[in-house]
């Protein structure tokens, strides 16, 4: 297991240095008006990919607690594994060049 791996978040309240955008995402979770699309941008190591696996939890956690998932149910592990799932997409760019992003945007 990776290092990033091993210490990802597992909790929103585990996040360190993001406290304004991690309100504003248990916000969506909690209110249930959770944007089509969001495009995080930053430097390598900066949070983006912990961020996006964090609203993949909250968002199909069959327990979510005031915005938190909890890490029990199935769903929740299956996402903390890695595992592939069918009913959500998450796209690294770095990985991809332009005319892949333009498909996907397709």
């Amino acid at each position: 297991m990776q290092f990033a791996q091993k210490y990802r978040p597992d909790q929103f309240s585990k996040v360190i240095g993001h406290k304004k955008i991690v309100d504003e995402l248990k916000g969506y979770i909690t209110k249930e008006d959770i944007p089509q699309t969001m495009l995080f941008h930053g430097g390598s190591g900066t949070g983006k990919t912990t961020l996006a696996r964090l609203i993949k939890k909250a968002i199909l956690c069959t327990h979510v607690v005031d915005g938190e998932p909890c890490n029990v149910c199935d769903i929740c592990k299956a996402i903390t594994r890695e595992e592939p799932m069918l009913h959500y997409r998450e796209y690294n760019a770095s990985n991809l060049d332009k005319d892949s992003m333009r498909k996907i945007e397709e």
